[in-house]
């Protein structure tokens, strides 16, 4: 950060290192500080043993906490969108390499990354959240094919949610 001519990116710089130091020795306890720990774990996974496919998991689920946190600590809602997009692009940052013909096989170099949204909590009440929504949002803004989205549909599933998912889908991106 030292180095950056540009003052808000050497701020960004910073504070990356900062929620990195924190990360290190303590749990995340905000979005922002969640975010760059799943991206870590999931850079490990893929550099380790090269995996594809991997599951992002129920992610409105287990991140939800985090940004709940981050609103109630007064962080605006629209960085934390643009945290979730950057996240977004960062799925499509990795290239597995593979033979021409599973190239051509997988339509180019996917990951497979797929994080789920919705569904139903453990009480069997809708597990649709603020969060589900601005997943969709940020899939929708950014446009890329990874990661893959999977939506748990229910008789419980929120009607606009829904509709949200069909405009998603919409989109062709992956």
């Amino acid at each position: 950060a030292g180095h950056c001519q540009d003052p808000q990116r050497q701020q960004e710089l910073l504070t990356i290192a900062a929620i990195s130091r924190h990360n290190a020795q303590h749990r995340p306890t905000d979005f922002p500080q969640a975010c760059q720990l799943f991206w870590y774990m999931n850079i490990i996974l893929q550099y380790e043993s090269n995996a594809s496919s991997i599951s992002l998991g129920r992610f409105d689920q287990y991140m939800l906490p985090f940004y709940q946190a981050s609103l109630n600590q007064g962080q605006d809602p629209a960085y934390l969108k643009e945290l979730l997009e950057s996240l977004w692009v960062k799925c499509n940052d990795i290239v597995l390499l593979r033979s021409s013909s599973s190239a051509r096989y997988f339509a180019g170099f996917p990951t497979g990354y797929t994080a789920l949204l919705g569904g139903l909590t453990d009480t069997g009440r809708s597990a649709v959240n603020v969060l589900s929504f601005l997943c969709l949002d940020a899939y929708q803004n950014v446009q890329l094919p990874q990661p893959n989205l999977g939506v748990r549909v229910n008789e419980l599933i929120d009607r606009p949610f829904l509709r949200k998912t069909a405009e998603t889908i919409r989109l062709g991106t992956g």
